[in-house]
């Protein structure tokens, strides 16, 4: 099973060398991980001050980056890395108690000194392999990538937006664990290799427990990439939200029509709402009459 997660960095590494930086505060730690990389066919570079990590991305050609705590506590360094290069995947290997929010919000994964090692070419070979290059497919807002296993592998910020969860966490969730409807998942999976696309409605679950219906679009394609375009179907919660804040009476109002609109539709585009949407969609028409009769 490990080899089979590993199959996409290796694949990657006997087609074309990649340059990792690896950042540190320890000397013999960053030589060791140095030695580990290049076994997988990487081309390592070390650093063990953010200085010296800048000036090495900005003159060389980077494909993706290693910190280690306590660099990673070091925000500021991280959001460097990505202006000038805002594509670069930054893997952090960081104790589970020092991953504070804003380190989650910075980097695109986090796994803590006692992972398994392979866990690290893992992560960074899937990191690099997909934003090394682009399909036309996916020009979309929202996007996410899997392996063949079902496990997230990367994803675009406006999906991370959606559901609550920061890019680490969202890498180390499975399709199924964010899935209202686990009983189909697999099968569809299962179609979906055979078929290498497919297109269907389902519902993801908010960090926050909620549900969101989408329409989706997946994709097998011939370099190894698996992805989806979403498509969210509750956008009257975006509208709610909107009316909800808005101080003008004119836009206030403009506001609310737009947002009674969506929810209607909503309530009647598809008989299989759950019943805590339901609830949520009748309890919005209530709070904006109450904000009409206010205004």
């Amino acid at each position: 099973m490990q080899t089979e997660r590993l199959s996409a960095a290796l694949s990657i590494m006997s087609k074309d060398a990649k340059n990792v930086l690896c950042i540190g505060p320890n000397r013999t730690t960053l030589e060791l991980r140095k030695e580990f990389l290049k076994s997988f066919g990487f081309e390592v570079w070390a650093a063990s001050k953010v200085e010296e990590a800048l000036k090495i991305v900005s003159s060389q050609r980077i494909d993706g980056v290693v910190a280690e705590f306590p660099f990673a506590g070091d925000v500021a360094g991280v959001l460097a890395i990505k202006e000038i290069h805002s594509r670069i995947p930054i893997v952090v290997i960081c104790p589970d108690n020092h991953v504070v929010d804003a380190v989650l919000r910075a980097v695109d994964a986090v796994i803590t000194p006692d992972d398994e090692p392979t866990k690290l070419v893992d992560k960074l070979g899937w990191l690099i392999q997909i934003r090394s290059h682009e399909h036309e497919e996916l020009q979309s807002k929202y996007v996410v990538f899997a392996d063949s296993r079902r496990r997230y592998v990367d994803c675009s910020d406006a999906v991370c937006d959606l559901i609550g969860y920061s890019r680490p966490e969202l890498l180390d969730r499975s399709i199924e664990d964010v899935s209202r409807d686990l009983n189909q998942v697999v099968n569809l999976f299962e179609d979906f290799r055979r078929q290498t696309m497919q297109s269907g409605e389902f519902l993801v679950i908010h960090k926050e427990g909620r549900s969101i219906s989408l329409r989706y679009d997946s994709y097998f394609f011939c370099d190894g990439c698996i992805a989806a375009v979403w498509e969210p179907q509750d956008t009257w919660r975006q509208a709610y939200e909107a009316a909800l804040v808005e101080v003008d009476d004119m836009k206030l109002r403009a506001l609310v029509h737009e947002a009674r609109a969506q929810i209607y539709a909503r309530l009647g585009a598809t008989s299989n709402l759950g019943r805590q949407e339901r609830q949520e969609l009748s309890d919005a028409l209530q709070n904006l009459a109450t904000v009409m009769k206010l205004a």
